[in-house]
Parts: structure tokens; sequence; C-alpha cells
């Protein structure tokens, strides 16, 4: 800001996840950022949850203002059976069970209890169902004592942290990702997640929370099911409805991939910033 003052050259605002929940939460924060946006020739955000959370500390109703993901590189991640066969084999999946995987740090905000109460309802109309949970985390004892308690110990794998150069493999052995984030105990929330974003240019169907960022670019029934929080009714009917029809999760996995391109890649979110950046110029 202070050079923008000096020099006369515009400048935009990127307030995205962690960002914006520190300005939600802290008064210092919210005072600087209120003053700083305002200064400023637009405001971008990673979620119009966040991006409404830093409109409502006071920003000009006129600011210009939009919400752009983090770009995906979708030339690195594309659908691809390299591996998995192999992958299956070490997990003790079998050729016909269908595969629900969610990723992430094993944080409350997450979401994962209510995917893991989700797998008794569909376990119930559906035996051959596998859960892939990666990430660590504080709630990791937590999670693995809810499904000890749940009595489906065997549908549910915790593989720990994977590994950028594995992270493929396991979007391609899946039949879904599941990102079911929920607002913890001090409001904070996911942005993205990018999880959701690399698996979609696998040309995999996405079931998210309506708060999370990606559920901005999603369309209902098109790309996945956008479901509310804490709901694992919600959770459950929507895992139910791909495993009745492949061919809905195929079409939405090839949905996906071309949003994927026309709108995530690095090369779309790069025009997307310029569009954004002369208008902020000439508005």
């Amino acid at each position: 800001m202070c050079v923008s003052i000096l020099t006369g050259v515009p400048f935009v605002v990127t307030l995205p996840g962690t960002d914006a929940y520190l300005v939600y939460k802290n008064q210092i924060f919210a005072w600087v950022a209120k003053l700083i946006a305002n200064r400023s020739s637009g405001i971008v955000s990673n979620s119009s949850v966040h991006l409404k959370r830093i409109m409502d500390l006071g920003i000009k109703k006129d600011k210009l203002c939009d919400v752009i993901s983090y770009p995906v590189d979708v030339s690195s991640l594309s659908p691809n059976k390299n591996g998995v066969k192999e992958l299956k084999k070490k997990l003790k999946i079998l050729k016909d069970e269908f595969v629900i995987l969610a990723v992430g740090r094993l944080v409350y905000k997450k979401g994962f209890e209510f995917l893991i109460k989700a797998m008794p309802l569909i376990l119930k109309e559906h035996k051959k169902v596998k859960l892939i949970i990666g990430g660590e985390g504080d709630l990791m004892n937590d999670l693995k004592r809810l499904v000890t308690k749940l009595q489906f110990e065997d549908k549910v794998i915790f593989v720990g942290t994977i590994g950028r150069n594995e992270i493929g493999v396991f979007y391609n052995m899946a039949d879904v990702l599941v990102a079911p984030s929920v607002y913890d105990k001090n409001g904070n929330v996911d942005g993205g997640p990018l999880v959701s974003a690399e698996s979609m240019a696998c040309g995999k169907p996405q079931i998210l929370t309506e708060i999370l960022g990606m559920a901005d670019e999603m369309r209902d029934g098109v790309n996945g099911f956008i479901i509310k929080p804490e709901n694992q009714d919600e959770i459950a009917k929507a895992v139910m409805k791909l495993i009745k029809s492949p061919k809905i999760q195929q079409e939405m996995g090839r949905n996906n991939r071309k949003l994927l391109t026309a709108r995530l890649s690095t090369k779309s979110i790069g025009k997307r910033y310029t569009r954004f950046f002369e208008k902020s110029i000439t508005s």
C-alpha cells in the first residue's frame, strides 16, 4: 500500500484461506485489512465464504472483487491407470470395491468425522466399499476410535501422509473424492481445498460441502454433489448415487477434467488474474 501511495501504481489484495480467517478473528488484523482493502483497486479470495467475511469488515460496496481458486497443473495430474493396480494390491482393495478418498490434515474443520459416520449408512446398502483417509493430525486416534466404535475397521484405511510423488495414483485409484469440511468452534473453515481440484484434474467426481471454495466452481449434479456441512446422511446419499450409476460417475469425471482445463489450470487462472488486473486498472 505504501509503495502504491508513493508511486501512484494501483494494487490488488489477495486474502485466501488462513489470511481471511485471521482477519475474521483478530480485530487488529481486521482494521489493517479494511484499511488496505479499501485503498486497493480490487480484492481476490479463493472462497465466497472468505470473500464475504472480508467484505463484511466494512469494505466499500462498489469495490471490485472476485473468487479465484488456486491453480492446478493439468499436465502433471490427469486420468492415468499407471500404478493403480499395484496400489490396490498393497492396500488389499478388491477389484470391484468402490473407493472413497479423503485427504487432508486430521483436524475438526476437515469434517472427516461425518464422512466416517456416513459409512454405516453406505455399507447397509453396498458392502463392497472402502474408505481411504490420507493425512496426519491431532484427531488421528479419535477418528480410529470412532471407526472401531462403529464396527467397520475392515472398511477404512488410514494411510498417513501421502507423498507428492504418489498422490496422483491415489486420485486415480479413487471413485470419488469427498471433502466434508465444516466450521470449527472458532469459525475456521477451508478455502479450497486443493486436493479437490487435483482429483478433478484426474477426472474424479466430487462430494463437497457448500462452504468450500471449490463449490463456487462446481455445479451440483454436474461435477458432483454439493452438500450441507455436518450431514452424514447427505454424504451417504451422494455416495450411493454414484455407486448405483457408473454412467453418472464417469460423466461427472469427464466434466471435471474439462472444468479444470477451462477454468482452473495454471494457464486459465493466470488469464483470470490478468483480466482482473485489467479491470482493476480501468474501473
